[in-house]
């Protein structure tokens, strides 16, 4: 018995042990499962979000990211609607951003399981808005009318995401959803902030357009031409045409839309045919030519693009300007004003031109006071800063003596000139404080710095309506190899007045001084600009400028002698100078007056490039070399 009884415990022993171990090896396998479940969605997760960053492109839009991670909302739950939605500040309401519509082969959404409404019952069309108070803390159920729906919050409230109609969420389901907009809230939230960067942008920038082209229009002649021609064609809905001009009794095109090939070709290589049409139109009387016009029959089959089309001609005179517009009539489309009507209004629209020309001569008339002005500006601002006195000036006197060198005609010197001396006017309104910042700007503030040029030549257009001086002012940064801005042209591109700008803003760069920098040596200055020639600048304008200080220098009057007083070579007003003991003394260098006034417009005789220049006429072939 007692051998049976000790058998037996030990067997109960044993079953407990086996009991135990089996246990333990369940919960072991239990702990991997779990492990090895929550890894998988770990990975699962991590190669979501990872999907999710390559997928962000703030350049390609928001609306492009917003499907994507719509869609990723379907993988969690096959909703027949999802619907991102952004908020307005300005009108205080969200705004339908983004929507995805589950569709079958029939093009309706179709009905679906497991908590969704059969589409049967209900058909849902997210609003286009939603009130303030539509955002959720959380993920939430809401009802839209009797649309059970699903609203998931974007962080900080940019934004909210509804999708539906869905009655029910598993709790696994809701926690990949919460996940989701969790993980890309951030990312979200930069979109949303883009987005709305994008718009303010695009609302400045076309209406700063218009405003430039508006008053560019107001100024200009031959823009108010070209866009009263476009807006008659597009209204009409007339086919083509082009513009003849008259100037000194010869003809030229002016404009050519939509014509065919042959037209075209006939019309720029054919100057007596030009001519008969000049002769045939009348002033302000339009006239209809068709093939089968008794009087204008010939000169149909010369116009004619095809049987059916037609031709209306007018001319307009005002003061000097002489110009005959043709427009290419086809066939008469539905809802298209008839013949009668078009003639009728392009009638009006030749009466009406000469008046908008009077009254384009008085506001021309006060081009010349806002010239005044902007020079003035220009000036004032120049003298504020000791290390920057006088700089328009030397701008425009620098440039005119480089285009008389080039042989430019004396007109177009004047242009060279005006566009020289406001050519920094754009920097007025960029920041004050980059303007007047010491040392060397940060890659942001550069690509802000840059914008001058075509600011400046937007403010010149618009104010005198001369597109040449604004285009010399903001082409003056473009480079001769193409790394320069705004548009990288390069070359013969470049206007020579922006290239001789280009040489007369680099030489001046290096002969002025910052508080921060010494100013460079004349012959440094002109040793960089020789370097400079064929890359930055234009080789033939840095000859021409070295030539006329060479030229200056060795005339005998020079000899031991600056090239002319300081106050004229740097252009300095009398405002500053009339203290200095050297103002309007031509006996002697201005050096050579003790107690001069040169550091009141940032200068110091041992570096002022008006004594360098005199030491480099006479520096040996060494002290030349260093």
């Amino acid at each position: 018995m007692t051998v049976f009884s000790n058998w037996a415990a030990n067997a109960i022993h044993l079953e407990w042990m086996i009991s135990a171990v089996l246990a333990c090896l369940f919960l072991l396998l239990l702990i991997l499962v779990i492990q090895y479940l929550h890894g998988r969605t770990y990975k699962l997760q991590l190669q979501q979000t990872l999907f999710l960053l390559k997928q962000f492109q703030p350049a390609a839009g928001i609306e492009n990211y917003l499907q994507t991670l719509l869609e990723e909302s379907r993988k969690i739950i096959e909703t027949p609607v999802s619907a991102f939605y952004m908020f307005d500040d300005k009108n205080d309401h969200f705004v339908l951003k983004a929507v995805r519509n589950q569709t079958s082969a029939q093009g309706q959404v179709g009905p679906s399981y497991s908590g969704l409404i059969p589409y049967a019952k209900e058909v849902y069309q997210p609003p286009l808005r939603l009130p303030k108070d539509a955002l959720t803390k959380q993920l939430s159920f809401i009802k839209d009318g009797e649309v059970p729906l699903v609203s998931i919050p974007i962080k900080g409230g940019a934004g909210l995401v509804r999708l539906g109609p869905i009655s029910k969420l598993s709790r696994s389901k809701r926690l990949k959803l919460e996940y989701l907009y969790t993980t890309t809230s951030e990312l979200l939230s930069v979109l949303v902030e883009t987005e709305n960067l994008k718009t303010q942008t695009e609302i400045v920038s076309t209406s700063g357009n218009a405003l430039h082209f508006i008053s560019t229009m107001a100024l200009n002649t031959q823009a108010l031409i070209l866009k009263t021609f476009s807006m008659t064609r597009s209204t009409l809905n007339l086919a083509g045409g082009f513009i003849l001009s008259k100037q000194e009794n010869r003809l030229s095109i002016m404009e050519t839309t939509r014509l065919p090939v042959e037209l075209e070709r006939k019309l720029r290589k054919n100057p007596q045919f030009l001519v008969k049409l000049w002769n045939t139109a009348q002033h302000v009387e339009p006239i209809q030519i068709h093939r089968n016009h008794p009087q204008y029959g010939e000169m149909a089959l010369e116009l004619m693009a095809n049987e059916t089309s037609t031709w209306l001609l007018v001319k307009m005179y005002a003061k000097e300007v002489q110009v005959l517009f043709a427009f290419l009539n086809q066939e008469r489309n539905p809802g298209d004003l008839d013949d009668h009507q078009k003639i009728t209004a392009i009638r009006s629209m030749a009466y009406g031109i000469p008046f908008m020309i009077k009254n384009q001569i008085q506001l021309q008339s006060n081009t010349q006071f806002y010239i005044s002005l902007m020079k003035r500006l220009m000036q004032t601002i120049d003298n504020l800063n000791p290390y920057t006195v006088g700089y328009s000036d030397m701008m425009s006197r620098f440039s005119i003596v480089i285009a008389q060198e080039l042989g430019i005609p004396a007109k177009e010197i004047e242009t060279i000139a005006l566009a020289a001396y406001l050519s920094n006017i754009g920097v007025i309104g960029l920041s004050e404080e980059l303007y007047l910042k010491d040392g060397t700007y940060n890659e942001e503030e550069y690509e802000i710095m840059k914008l001058h040029a075509e600011v400046g030549a937007n403010v010149v257009e618009m104010m005198t309506g001369d597109t040449t001086v604004a285009n010399l002012i903001r082409y003056h940064h473009e480079r001769m190899d193409g790394n320069g801005y705004p548009f990288g042209i390069s070359g013969e591109q470049i206007p020579i007045g922006s290239r001789i700008i280009a040489v007369v803003q680099t030489f001046l760069a290096k002969i002025n001084g910052r508080r921060y920098r010494a100013p460079l040596s004349f012959e440094r200055s002109l040793a960089l600009l020789q370097a400079a020639a064929g890359t930055q600048l234009d080789p033939k304008v840095v000859d021409a400028f070295i030539h006329w200080f060479q030229s200056k220098g060795s005339h005998p009057h020079a000899a031991n002698r600056s090239l002319g007083p300081c106050w004229e070579m740097c252009c300095v007003p009398s405002a500053i100078c009339s203290t200095c003991p050297a103002f309007q003394q031509t006996t002697k260098n201005c050096w050579e007056f003790p107690n001069n006034n040169c550091e009141a417009h940032g200068k110091s005789c041992e570096t002022c490039f008006v004594k360098s220049e005199v030491a480099s006429r006479y520096a040996t072939p060494i002290e030349k070399a260093n």
